[in-house]
């Protein structure tokens, strides 16, 4: 898959839509109001940063080392690290399951109608 049109984006918001509509009509839980702010600690398990979390904490590790991820192989698993740098010219590309950068190629409708059918392979 790759480039991607206003029309597959079109085609994918009124299929998505149509799932999401779907998939929430059967929901029996969801609230019908918010606070404005999106709440506070106190809506939090009344967790708050000045009696949980001490004055002046940081949160980082200078002991801390990170590995370089390693890509996923038919026959193993990738580990999870830092994701490799893109090289010059890659600004377009994005990173894939093996690690590498790889370059976008062009959508169709059958793979826009394959992802509202959860069956794109890509």
């Amino acid at each position: 898959m790759g480039v991607i049109h206003t029309s597959h984006l079109e085609r994918f918001a009124k299929g998505f839509e149509q799932k999401i509509t779907n998939l929430f009509a059967k929901k029996t839980e969801i609230p019908t109001t918010l606070p404005a702010n999106g709440g506070n600690a106190a809506t939090v398990n009344g967790h708050t940063v000045a009696a949980n979390v001490p004055a002046g904490a940081k949160f980082t590790d200078t002991n801390t080392t990170y590995s370089p991820m390693t890509g996923a192989t038919a026959a193993a698993s990738g580990t999870q690290g830092l994701v490799p740098a893109p090289g010059k010219g890659k600004q377009n590309s994005f990173l894939r399951g093996d690690g590498t950068w790889a370059e976008m190629t062009e959508a169709t409708d059958a793979d826009i109608d394959q992802i509202i059918a959860g069956t794109f392979n890509g």
